[in-house]
């Protein structure tokens, strides 16, 4: 997809069965070997694993950049499950990052630990906090038993 040049922007986030980051090469996502997970599925005793880039991230006159990164997920009623109230986003993960690139590449595994079995919404919320845009981006996968 496209990328507008002036604004924060966030990647779809792919998720990954494994990403492995090679020791050679320039920073970038060819530095990356991403195996996808087309299912978008995972075990309760298992992990799940996210990739995405953030792009056009302000610098200041030094070239440093300064944003949050927050992570989120949401257990969302199946198919044909009447309920009667939204479900609650759970903040998993947030963190202040300090960089030199006005992109970055991200990865991250998420254990779920005896979580119960069923689908679930992922959300990334990043705020660049030198220009004060947010940008989100969220999929959904299945935990299996």
């Amino acid at each position: 997809r496209r990328f507008d040049p002036d604004s924060l922007q966030i990647s779809s986030l792919l998720m990954a069965r494994r990403i492995v980051e090679k020791d050679e090469g320039v920073y970038g996502r060819q530095r990356f070997l991403i195996l996808p997970n087309p299912l978008k599925q995972c075990s309760r005793d298992g992990q799940v694993t996210f990739y995405f880039e953030i792009y056009n991230l302000k610098q200041d006159k030094f070239g440093a950049t300064h944003y949050g990164v927050s992570y989120q997920m949401q257990v969302l009623p199946e198919k044909g499950v009447n309920t009667t109230s939204e479900p609650e986003w759970t903040t998993e993960v947030s963190y202040d990052y300090q960089g030199s690139r006005d992109w970055e590449t991200y990865r991250l595994t998420l254990k779920m630990n005896e979580s119960t079995p069923g689908i679930r919404a992922f959300r990334v919320s990043v705020k660049d906090l030198q220009s004060n845009e947010e940008v989100e981006g969220t999929t959904a996968f299945r935990v299996k038993w």
